[in-house]
C-alpha cells in the first residue's frame, strides 16, 4: 500500500510539472506572437504604402521630431519589389546630390546584432502627413541611419555611400586622405537635403561612416568613438613620445566640422601590465579582443564634465584551459571652462564588469545594461557627479529560473531618461523528465519590458517576440513605435504605438 501510494503521489508531482511546464511554454509561445503583455494607449500611428518599407538592416526604423515621425526602411536584393505609392521617378535620389556616389564594396555592415552582408539595400525615407499616411519623400542606393539634433529639428542622415574621388579633396591634419562615406543634412524636416561636404568627425573617423556612433550632447557639441591608430603591434596602448596616449574618442563643438582626438598621460584601454596583475602567474597567451568585441561609450554631464568607458573582453590560457574575463575601464574627462580642451582627470577600472548598453535622453538622464560577474544583468542610472552607474535594478525575467536553465542576453535597448524598453533573449533548458533519456529540450522566447521607474518594477509588453519589432521611441513624448511582424510575417503596412504614460 505504502508502495503504490508513493507511485501516486510520484506520478502526481510528474503530472504537475509537466502541466506547470506545458503553460509556461504556452506563455513563451504566446509570448512570441505578441499574445501576452500589457497594451498601454494602443494606437495606429499611420499605415505605409508598402509593409516592406518598415524592413530595416541597421538603426531604428521609426525616428520623431517635434513636427513630424519618419519610417526609415532598407530593400535588399532579396525583397520583393515595394509599393512606393507613388511614381519612382517622381522620389527624389538623394545619391544624386553628390553626382557619381555609389554604395560600398562589400557591402558588409556593423550594427547592434553584428555584422551583415546586405547587398543591393535600398533606403527609402517616409514621412508621416496629417492625413494618417507616411508618403515616401526620398531613396538612397545604400544603407542609412536618420538622426534628429538635441534641442533642433535638425536631421542627418548618415549613409554608407562612398564620396567619388574626384569630388573627395578633405584631408587629416597630417595630410592623409579622407575616406568618409557620406553624410547629408536637412535643416527643414525632410524637405530639402544638402551634402556634408566636410563629414563629421574625420580627425577620429576618416575611412568609413558613423552609421550609429555619434553622441550628441546639443546641436553642436558631439562626441565619437574611432578607429585605433595609435597602438603598438600586438594591439596594447602605445605612449607616444611625449608621454601621452592618444585615445581612441574625439570631441566636436561645431556639429563634427572639426573635430581633436582625447590625448591623456594614462591609457584608457587596459595595460598588458594591468592585465597581468590580475591574473596567475601561470596564465599565459594573453588575447585582447579585437575593436568590434570592445564595447565603448561617452556620455557627456554638462559643459564641463564626460565620463567614457571601454569593456574589454580578454582570454588567456591557464592548465591548458582557456578562460576568459571582462574589465571595463572608465574615463573621466573635465575642462575648466567650455573654452578649454578636455582632459583626462582619472582612469578607474573593473575587472567583471561589462556594460552592454547605454543610452542618453533629451532629459540628460543617462541609463545603461550591464552585466557583473556577481550580480548578472541590470539595468543602471548615471550618477553625474561621480560617474557611478547607481540604482541598479535585475532585468525581468519571463521564465522562473528556479525550473529552467536560463540564458539570457540583452539584444537591444531603448530609453529617453522616462522609460527604458529591454529586449530580452532568452533559452530554456527544460528538465530531464524522462528517465535515461539523455537529451534535454530547449525553447527560446524574445519579450519586450518597460519600466517607468528605473527598473525597480517591470511590465511586459504585447509585441512580437523577433528582435526587430521595435521601431523606435520618441525622444520628447511617451509613445514607443512598433510593427506585428515583419513584412512576410504581417504584410499589413500599418505603424502602431504604445504610449508608456498609461
Amino acid at each position: 500500500m505504502r508502495v503504490t501510494m508513493q507511485r501516486i503521489v510520484s506520478i502526481a508531482i510528474l503530472a504537475a510539472l509537466t502541466v506547470g511546464i506545458a503553460v509556461l511554454i504556452w506563455k513563451g509561445e504566446g509570448t512570441e506572437r505578441g499574445k501576452i503583455g500589457d497594451k498601454p494607449g494602443y494606437a495606429v500611428v499611420g499605415e505605409l504604402p508598402d509593409a516592406l518599407l518598415r524592413q530595416r538592416w541597421v538603426c531604428d526604423n521609426v525616428v520623431a521630431t517635434s513636427d513630424s515621425v519618419w519610417v526609415v526602411g532598407s530593400l535588399d536584393s532579396e525583397s520583393p519589389p515595394a509599393e512606393l505609392g507613388r511614381d519612382a521617378d517622381e522620389i527624389p535620389d538623394l545619391s544624386s546630390l553628390v553626382k557619381g556616389s555609389q554604395k560600398r564594396q562589400p557591402t558588409t555592415i556593423s550594427n547592434m546584432y553584428g555584422a551583415s552582408d546586405v547587398g543591393g539595400v535600398q533606403t527609402t525615407l517616409s514621412r508621416l502627413t496629417p492625413d494618417g499616411n507616411f508618403r515616401v519623400m526620398a531613396t538612397l542606393p545604400g544603407n542609412a541611419c536618420l538622426r534628429v539634433l538635441p534641442d533642433s529639428d535638425t536631421l542627418l542622415l548618415l549613409t554608407d555611400l562612398e564620396v567619388p574621388e574626384d569630388k573627395d579633396n578633405r584631408q587629416l591634419s597630417d595630410g592623409s586622405p579622407v575616406g568618409q562615406s557620406i553624410i547629408l543634412r536637412s535643416s527643414d524636416n525632410g524637405d530639402s537635403w544638402h551634402w556634408v561636404s566636410t563629414g563629421m568627425m574625420v580627425e577620429v573617423e576618416p575611412y568609413s561612416g558613423p552609421l550609429t556612433d555619434l553622441n550628441f550632447y546639443s546641436d553642436q557639441e558631439v562626441w565619437s568613438w574611432g578607429m585605433e591608430r595609435y597602438y603598438n603591434s600586438d594591439g596594447w596602448p602605445r605612449q607616444e613620445p611625449d608621454g601621452n596616449y592618444i585615445t581612441e574618442l574625439g570631441y566636436s563643438d561645431d556639429q563634427g566640422t572639426t573635430s581633436v582626438r582625447i590625448t591623456s598621460d594614462k591609457p584608457i584601454k587596459v595595460t598588458q601590465a594591468y592585465i597581468k596583475s590580475l591574473l596567475p602567474a601561470e596564465a599565459t597567451d594573453l588575447t585582447m579582443g579585437t575593436t568590434l568585441k570592445d564595447s565603448r561609450f561617452v556620455v557627456q554631464t554638462s559643459s564641463l564634465t564626460a565620463y567614457a568607458w571601454v569593456s574589454q573582453p580578454l582570454s588567456y590560457r591557464q592548465n591548458d584551459e582557456r578562460s576568459s574575463m571582462v574589465v571595463t575601464s572608465r574615463a573621466k574627462l573635465v575642462r575648466p571652462s567650455t573654452d578649454a580642451s578636455w582632459q583626462v582627470s582619472d582612469v578607474t577600472r573593473t575587472p567583471g564588469l561589462r556594460i552592454r548598453h547605454v543610452k542618453t535622453g533629451e532629459n540628460g538622464e543617462a541609463h545603461a545594461i550591464i552585466r557583473s560577474d556577481s550580480d548578472g544583468w541590470q539595468m543602471a542610472r548615471l550618477a553625474p557627479d561621480t560617474g557611478e552607474w547607481v540604482g541598479r535594478h535585475d532585468l525581468p525575467e519571463l521564465m522562473p529560473r528556479w525550473l529552467f536553465d536560463v540564458h539570457r542576453s540583452v539584444s537591444h535597448f531603448w530609453s529617453n531618461g522616462r522609460y527604458q524598453v529591454v529586449n530580452l533573449h532568452e533559452s530554456h533548458d527544460l528538465p530531464q523528465l524522462i528517465p535515461f533519456y539523455s537529451h534535454n529540450a530547449s525553447f527560446y522566447t524574445t519579450s519586450h519590458f518597460y519600466t517607468d521607474d528605473g527598473g525597480a518594477s517591470w511590465h511586459q509588453l504585447a509585441i512580437p517576440g523577433n528582435r526587430d519589432a521595435v521601431l523606435g521611441m520618441e525622444n520628447h513624448g511617451d509613445r514607443l513605435f512598433w510593427s506585428k511582424g515583419r513584412w512576410y510575417e504581417d504584410k499589413g503596412p500599418g505603424v502602431w504605438s504604445y504610449d508608456l504614460s498609461q
